[in-house]
């Protein structure tokens, strides 16, 4: 019917035409990145694979999905590939056996997701393996269009490790496992002999293990390249280099002693410690080879007492590039930080303390999310005690994989818990589980900065733990020294309360602004960005560095300046706040004004009910004093400076000089694209500051 020009098949155009497999791939996906459709017969997915890889190197993309795919639509393709001789007259792949004949035909689909390992690293991916190199070339001329090169083979292996940077010599002496295809008389032992040549037989004291996928599942044609790099990563993984099926006796026309091969007609274990390697081969029919080195590296324990090699867990990301893993990250503060002291030599001690991870669900609707939890305690009920022993590491993979690595549903909840046996027991009692919210649309979030006042001796050591957090306030410490700072920030926030110099002036203000920038610099690393930020006092230095207007090193060195200026006020002054209104307030302070010298000043207008009163230390007392009385609210601060007040303009000349040399960012081309607001003005900050 497709073939019969009375009838019409209007999607046949676009739904049969190999130019747009891909493309629609995309449409479906939303991808933006480059889309193609290769075909270089046999090798078309190598070939995509090469593409891939090739496009991760140039920073193209991010990430690259190749698809193999062979499927059998027309008969007619069959016809053709008999009358040539491809196929074998029985059905069956012999791959290196004296009775290669030819291949079976065989269907699949594979899918491979490519990521350059820095990426994967900060995203918190499982990598199964690491590619180190693909390379491409062609036969030229050779007795027949499909007859292939040895030469040419010989030369593309060489040159694929030498682009990986690997030594031919030392992946010999690894044992490597080729997983070759091509199953027929001719082109088995032409493969063999460049194998052999690339891989200097001659020098080798142990032979290469050789492994075909073809003889097991048959020639998947287009789509054999992405099966054998699939077979490739799960031998790597395991350790374990499988039968080759359908295999009787040697190839006669291929000297395997001499070229010191090995076939695998039993499982065998991977045969020495350290780094796994495997060797894919891939041709087309016109010879287009495409050979593919990969690797499996990851911490190889002793091997057991049997000699039989122990199987390398899959790579994982390392701490210190775990810091953009959003949530997991949070969750990884149960194996660091909680509390965090000195030692003698100033090196920081953190000390591990058990602590509760969030866990993540969502679902289309209500009832979906009471399914999850009943699925996902059946699951962990039936774990029981065999993670005990990686309990805390299994927590922190469910916690990032529910958070990260799952699609995002409407209806949304979570729980808090520490141990497999407290989510179970969470999940099917429903105690400690939010309530269901339907969200609707992405929240608007918004950051309050906080000025001085808030600050105390402790703060902010539990977040050490965190590398983004740690580091900023590394970087804060090493720019204030260099500023002449007489102290070293990091030291004094590790100070204990009794030695702890946090409430000076000089202190108080970088110290609030560099733990806030720190802040928002590990939110920011999990992906919480806001749309909007306000400051409250000098909570506006780093608003202002939140919303991209100012770099690290001006708001660190706003925030010094105000300090030192502000330890130079010559008056003792203190501030209040007040849980009144301006209306009900006003009595109070007008009565203390009228007894005592000097003038009580409103400073901040926290909210219509609560406001800051800052003046004479003495005022101040006075005024607590006597709301105290009446059971009104009231907080002293934790300053000695009557902030907001006429206490400040004896410095306020010399910070306005100070400020001259701090620059604008706003055409830093790195600007965030967030609102600030003016707390002095209530309108929006735009052009630039000051």
């Amino acid at each position: 019917m497709a073939f019969d020009p009375e009838t019409k098949l209007k999607y046949k155009p676009m739904g049969t035409s190999n130019s747009i497999l891909s493309g629609r791939i995309s449409w479906f996906f939303d991808f933006k990145g480059p889309s193609l459709t290769v075909d270089t017969a046999c090798s078309s997915s190598m070939v995509a694979f090469h593409l891939g890889c090739q496009n991760l190197r140039n920073h193209e993309s991010d990430m690259s999905i190749i698809c193999g795919v062979n499927i059998f639509v027309w008969p007619t393709d069959w016809f053709g590939m008999a009358h040539h001789g491809f196929l074998s007259p029985d059905g069956k792949c012999y791959s290196f056996d004296h009775r290669a004949s030819g291949y079976s035909r065989g269907e699949g689909v594979g899918t491979l997701v490519v990521k350059r390992l820095s990426t994967a690293l900060r995203d918190g991916d499982t990598i199964r393996a690491v590619v180190r190199g693909t390379a491409l070339n062609q036969d030229g001329r050779t007795p027949g269009v499909t007859v292939p090169s040895t030469a040419a083979q010989e030369r593309l292996i060489q040159e694929t490790y030498a682009k990986a940077g690997i030594d031919v010599r030392e992946t010999a002496l690894n044992r490597i496992c080729m997983l070759l295809y091509v199953g027929t008389a001719a082109g088995d032992p032409i493969e063999a002999r460049a194998i052999a040549t690339a891989f200097q037989s001659n020098a080798r004291k142990y032979p290469l293990i050789l492994g075909a996928v073809k003889s097991a599942i048959g020639h998947t044609e287009r789509a054999s390249g992405i099966a054998s790099i699939i077979k490739s990563v799960m031998i790597l993984k395991e350790g374990l280099i499988p039968t080759n099926a359908n295999f009787e006796k040697p190839n006669p026309k291929i000297p395997f002693g001499k070229y010191k091969l090995q076939l695998a007609t039993k499982p065998i274990p991977w045969p020495l410690p350290g780094p796994r390697r495997a060797s894919i081969n891939s041709f087309g029919f016109s010879d287009l080879p495409a050979p593919l080195a990969r690797q499996l590296q990851s911490a190889i324990r002793n091997p057991p007492t049997n000699g039989a090699p122990e199987e390398p867990a899959p790579i994982q990301p390392m701490d210190k590039d775990r810091e953009n893993n959003k949530i997991s990250e949070a969750n990884r503060l149960d194996e660091t930080a909680r509390n965090v002291e000195k030692s003698a030599n100033g090196v920081i001690k953190v000390q591990t303390v058990r602590n509760s991870r969030i866990f993540v669900f969502s679902s289309f609707d209500e009832v979906g999310l009471k399914r999850n939890f009943e699925n996902l305690a059946e699951h962990l009920n039936y774990l029981g005690s065999t993670q005990a022993k990686t309990e805390d590491l299994y927590l922190n993979d469910l916690a990032y994989t529910l958070s990260n690595k799952r699609t995002i549903f409407p209806w949304r909840s979570y729980c808090l818990a520490s141990s497999i046996n407290e989510l179970a027991a969470s999940l099917l009692k429903g105690t400690g589980i939010s309530k269901p919210v339907r969200v609707r649309s992405a929240p608007i979030i918004g950051f309050i900065f906080t000025g001085q006042g808030a600050q105390w001796w402790g703060m902010g050591r539990e977040l050490l733990g965190f590398v983004s957090f740690s580091q900023s306030l590394q970087d804060a410490t090493a720019y204030m020294k260099s500023l002449g700072s007489p102290w070293l920030l990091l030291d004094e926030l590790l100070q204990d309360k009794d030695n702890s110099k946090i409430n000076g002036p000089s202190l108080a203000h970088p110290a609030c602004t560099a733990l806030q920038v720190a802040l928002v610099e590990l939110l920011f690393s999990w992906g919480l960005v806001p749309s909007v930020v306000a400051g409250h006092s000098s909570g506006e230095i780093a608003a202002a560095f939140c919303s991209g207007k100012i770099t690290h090193e001006e708001v660190w060195k706003i925030a010094h300046f105000r300090g030192k200026v502000s330890e130079k006020v010559m008056y003792k002054g203190a501030m209040l706040a007040v849980g009144l209104t301006i209306t009900d307030l006003s009595p109070y302070m007008n009565r203390i004004n009228a007894k005592h010298s000097g003038e009580l000043t409103v400073a901040c207008l926290n909210s219509p009910k609560n406001h800051t009163i800052s003046g004479d230390e003495a005022k101040v007392d006075a005024l607590k004093k006597l709301l105290d009385l009446d059971s009104v609210f009231t907080r002293k601060l934790n300053v000695v400076t009557a902030y907001h007040s006429k206490h400040m303009r004896i410095v306020a000349d010399e910070y306005l000089a100070l400020l001259q040399s701090v620059q604008s960012n706003e055409n830093s081309p790195t600007k965030r694209e967030i609102q600030m607001i003016s707390t002095v003005t209530g309108k929006l900050v735009e052009g630039e500051l000051g």
